[in-house]
Order: structure tokens, then C-alpha cells, then sequence
């Protein structure tokens, strides 16, 4: 069973992608409908001043044990948000996360 205090803790996560393409493929793989409303999600990019090369980034807020399992099964591996939902369920032992 998971603690209380470790369901209270806050964290953020930070991915980066060589271009904007890449970074939607992704996006769209671990949330196809839309988002999660356990975690804030932000999909941003930046261009440098030469304007070739657009560097984008996909952002997740929120508690630490869905961050962590966010970075750990969709980010490094290749599971979806379905994935990350069963994962936190069977952590918890609480049908309802």
C-alpha cells in the first residue's frame, strides 16, 4: 500500500523533442482523447533565432507517484495512459484512481 505522504508530494516533469512533429506523435500515442485529470499537461516549443530548428516539450504537473508513473511506463517505455491508469491502481490497491 502506498503512504499518505507520498500521495501529497508535488512533482514535474519535463520532456524534450527535437521537433514539433515528434513531440505530437507522442502526445497523441500516451493521450488520445485528451489529457489526464490527475496531472496538468502543457505541450509547448520554442524557436531559436535562426528559425530552423524548433525544439518542443511536453510538461506534466502533479502528484508524485502519477508523475513518476507517467515518466516510467509512457515516457520511457511505451505504454499509454491506460497503461499508467492500471499501473497507479494496482500500486494503490484503490479501484478509483
Amino acid at each position: 500500500m502506498v503512504k499518505l505522504k507520498e500521495l501529497l508530494t508535488e512533482a514535474k516533469y519535463k520532456e524534450t523533442y527535437r521537433s514539433i512533429t515528434a513531440r505530437d506523435k507522442e502526445y497523441n500515442r500516451i493521450w488520445p482523447i485528451g489529457g489526464h485529470p490527475r496531472v496538468t499537461v502543457r505541450s509547448y516549443n520554442e524557436t531559436q533565432k535562426t528559425g530552423r530548428m524548433k525544439t518542443a516539450y511536453i510538461e506534466i504537473d502533479g502528484d508524485k507517484m502519477w508523475v513518476d508513473a507517467y515518466k516510467k511506463i509512457a515516457f520511457k517505455g511505451n505504454g499509454s495512459i491506460y497503461d499508467v491508469v492500471k499501473h497507479v491502481r494496482k500500486e494503490t490497491g484503490n479501484s478509483n484512481a
